[in-house]
């Protein structure tokens, strides 16, 4: 049988489509779920001056820190995926959250070059659970990977709770459980950029992550002038990209891949990663 949640986490809607005989069994691992999920939402949320995030690691008093053990994984693993995609992915990005407050793009623009020195990966070092920066000013803003991250643990609930048949699906971004109760795998769709509503290519996936990054998502308004949420990082080169999609075996190397290569289409792909980038004219390039 098939059942169907919704909830609402991190700013997105979120969608669970889970195939068990038992509703029991289903709706547990789905409260099981939404649980697990809030809780990182709240601990790592980047506006919060009560989250982990804010008060161990942004607001921090030393530049030292000794951090718990799912934080110094999680940010282990992200550090490792970003050097696989040449540091162009940078979560670094939060010490620019100021910017976004100028009123105008020539006061954004100032800001954002002189606070460029104080991002990317020079600025810190992760050695085991201790977090060392080199200065007091670099913030780290886990929005581009708390709810890819969040996707992968909820793939590992519901297989936990003997569910192999599943689609997790929060904001587009995607894990494709098993198959579907007729023996075919899950169809999701990759967008149109002309038309998000519509979609351009259709994939058929199983026991894969599949996220989408473009420009067109988020933008946010400074003065008159729209920029995107996506911010190039310093060693970035131009990109002709307006959207990228990237099947893995993980929710989290998806997003990380697909958003380099929306800032930087150079990045070398290794084996078992699958790219649709799309460029202006809506060309699709696999």
């Amino acid at each position: 049988m098939l059942f169907k949640y919704l909830f609402q986490a991190m700013t997105t809607n979120c969608e669970l489509q889970v195939i068990h005989g038992n509703k029991k069994t289903a709706d547990f691992a789905a409260s099981t779920v939404l649980r697990e999920v809030k809780r990182l939402e709240k601990k790592y949320n980047f506006h919060s001056p009560t989250s982990y995030l804010s008060q161990k690691i942004n607001n921090r008093e030393n530049d030292t820190l000794v951090l718990d053990e799912e934080t110094a994984t999680l940010l282990n693993r992200v550090f490792n995926l970003s050097k696989e995609c040449n540091d162009i992915f940078d979560i670094t990005v939060g010490t620019f959250s100021d910017c976004y407050k100028k009123k105008t793009i020539q006061e954004y623009n100032k800001c954002i070059e002189a606070l460029k020195h104080y991002t990317g990966r020079t600025t810190f070092i992760l050695e085991g659970n201790t977090l060392t920066f080199t200065n007091s000013f670099t913030k780290f803003d886990l929005g581009g990977v708390v709810k890819e991250y969040s996707i992968d643990v909820s793939k590992e609930i519901l297989q936990k709770s003997s569910i192999f048949s599943a689609l997790i699906n929060y904001g587009g971004d995607i894990y494709a459980l098993g198959v579907k109760e007729d023996g075919t795998k899950w169809k999701v769709g990759i967008k149109n950029p002309s038309n998000p509503k519509l979609n351009i290519k259709s994939i058929e996936l199983s026991n894969k992550a599949l996220t989408t990054s473009a420009h067109y998502e988020r933008k946010r308004k400074i003065g008159k002038k729209e920029v995107s949420h996506i911010i190039p990082s310093k060693n970035a080169a131009s990109s002709s990209l307006i959207q990228s999609t990237v099947i893995s075996d993980s929710v989290l190397e998806s997003g990380i891949y697909s958003t380099s290569f929306l800032i930087d289409e150079r990045i070398n792909v290794r084996k078992g990663i699958e790219v649709f980038n799309i460029q202006k004219g809506l060309k699709i390039i696999t």
